[in-house]
């Protein structure tokens, strides 16, 4: 495959006068929203949280699963790319359904309940974190022909 052949998610590395492409690892796109679901499940897995939140109970979800939708949708994707439709939903329905079973966790927990609100704002949080990836790579991303949206 010649560097004029690469998928634009292929960065090129000059090395020892010769070019190589080179793509971000599974290991180094999905490490990141496992670190962020793991400190949301240990967080979650508590009576009270050690620190007292500045915001609200439901700015602290939206914030954090945005976050993790972030980084989901990232890795979805294979990296900054442009955003496509397909893994765009399947990241927001990913980082629900974990924000789902964290409410259904919680359940088990002595002195938390689990909460709709919660849930709904950990939705919320899925769907800012796409429109903020498809915002980042406006900003930093390789330019595309489509403007940034794939259909696939």
């Amino acid at each position: 495959m010649s560097s004029a052949e690469l998928p634009d998610q292929t960065h090129r590395r000059r090395l020892w006068g010769t070019t190589r492409a080179v793509r971000p690892s599974s290991l180094s796109l999905w490490l990141p929203p496992l670190v962020i679901a793991t400190a949301l499940f240990v967080l979650s897995h508590h009576g009270t949280l050690p620190v007292e939140a500045p915001t609200s109970d439901l700015v602290a979800h939206a914030i954090a699963y945005c976050v993790l939708g972030l980084l989901v949708v990232r890795a979805l994707h294979g990296g900054l790319r442009p955003l496509r439709w397909r893994p765009a939903v399947a990241s927001v329905v990913i980082t629900t359904v974990y924000g789902a079973t964290d409410e259904w966790h919680q359940s088990f927990v002595p002195g938390r309940t689990p909460s709709l609100a919660d849930l709904a704002a950990d939705g919320v949080g899925a769907l800012i974190a796409v429109g903020l990836f498809a915002l980042l790579h406006r900003l930093f991303g390789k330019s595309s022909p489509d403007g940034g949206f794939s259909p696939t």
